[in-house]
């Protein structure tokens, strides 16, 4: 008898960060049915080539939106795709108005739902939909890890040391002035030496543009040259490859890096996350993996619906936004607080989340925006 099938259309914008989404959802499909086939969509300028370190993922599809608004139906990106399902899942953001994302993604969303149907049901994630049964429970405090080339982990192998290994990406893809300056990197370098005797620093990032993918190329190559200068333990590991970086991670005992979608594969692998918080988006976690975010003392923040005048002047100016200015420097004591929580085995996410709400009322941030403080509590009441 075959399996059932359950087609996930996670088809959005192409940041990683979204890739990732679009995995852990079907890691919580597929916990609750190990017996279902789940087929995901993502968008083919995002690293598709990750869904083959998801053993529970049958097969991804790169859909290109571009090549989609001129071909239309015809597109070659949609001739594999199975117009047959048992489940059809859509994303929730589809609740949203239209009017938060571009015309072509609709088209495409549109085209999708004409070519692919469900014999039982289809419908947004979470919501009723429709068809002649219920929908396909999901678990979402489902724990989950990828599984690395064995090529990646023989090339990670040699950083490996027997005294801690910190991996870290300073910027995320955005050209605006939204993550720690160089000289803040170089601040936070020396005190974790301090913390931590006898730390490697293994630095990651990429330069290197392919078909439209996002880069972290936010420093020149002066400021980089300099950094690894004056920090002999600080290791340059640009350009490395993706999945030789996530063998980075999956060796570290520990992520740092602001909010950048990179860095949701880091619990993907295993490893715990200090998220440098700040701008606009709070920071969320994958895997069930326990976190750290050091939060900005501003009210505003997240603030993707109302950022600080002063902010968006500096952003208009070219200039660092004021969380990731001189304030980030009295952050400092507080990363390697959390570093030593995150390194402590008994830190589990139980008490990651307490002191996430702890951390945001002191902070007085926005808790209204922090969803993902809700999510989280929310899942813990499930346990």
């Amino acid at each position: 008898m075959s399996k059932r099938t359950l087609l996930i259309n996670w088809l959005y914008y192409h940041p990683v960060g979204h890739a990732v989404e679009g995995f852990a959802v079907a890691a919580e499909y597929y916990a609750a049915n190990p017996d279902l086939e789940i087929h995901l969509l993502l968008n083919s300028r995002t690293p598709v080539e990750l869904a083959k370190s998801c053993s529970w993922v049958a097969k991804c599809y790169p859909i290109d939106v571009d090549e989609i608004a001129i071909e239309g139906e015809l597109a070659n990106c949609l001739q594999e795709l199975s117009k047959d399902w048992d489940y059809i899942v859509y994303s929730r953001r589809w609740l949203n108005p239209k009017g938060n994302y571009s015309q072509k993604l609709i088209n495409s969303h549109n085209i999708i739902n004409n070519l692919c149907k469900a014999r039982l049901w289809q419908g947004i994630r979470g919501e009723p939909g429709q068809g002649n049964t219920i929908a396909p429970d999901f678990r979402t405090e489902t724990k989950f890890k990828m599984s690395l080339p064995e090529s990646a982990r023989r090339y990670a192998k040699q950083f490996k040391q027997q005294n801690l290994i910190f991996s870290i990406l300073l910027a995320g893809s955005s050209s605006e002035k939204i993550y720690p300056q160089i000289r803040w990197w170089k601040l936070l370098f020396q005190n974790l030496n301090e913390a931590f005797p006898q730390i490697r620093l293994l630095v990651l990032g990429h330069t290197k543009s392919k078909s439209g993918r996002t880069t972290t190329h936010t420093y020149c190559q002066t400021e980089l040259e300099e950094l690894f200068s004056t920090i002999p333990n600080a290791i340059n590991c640009y350009d490395t490859g993706i999945f030789n970086q996530l063998a980075l991670i999956e060796l570290s005992d520990l992520f740092i890096s602001p909010h950048t979608g990179f860095a949701f594969l880091a619990p993907s692998v295993g490893t715990r996350w200090l998220a440098i918080s700040g701008v606009r988006w709070p920071d969320p976690t994958y895997a069930n993996m326990p976190f750290y975010s050091v939060l900005p003392p501003c009210p505003q923040y997240p603030c993707f619906q109302d950022m600080k005048l002063e902010c968006r002047t500096r952003i208009c100016l070219n200039q660092s936004v004021s969380c990731m200015d001189k304030e980030l420097d009295l952050r400092i004591p507080e990363v390697i607080e959390g570093a030593k929580h995150l390194l402590n085995p008994d830190f589990d996410l139980s008490a990651a989340i307490e002191t996430y709400r702890t951390s945001a009322v002191k902070k007085n941030v926005n808790l209204d925006r922090l969803y993902t403080l809700k999510i989280l509590e929310e899942r813990k009441m499930l346990w």
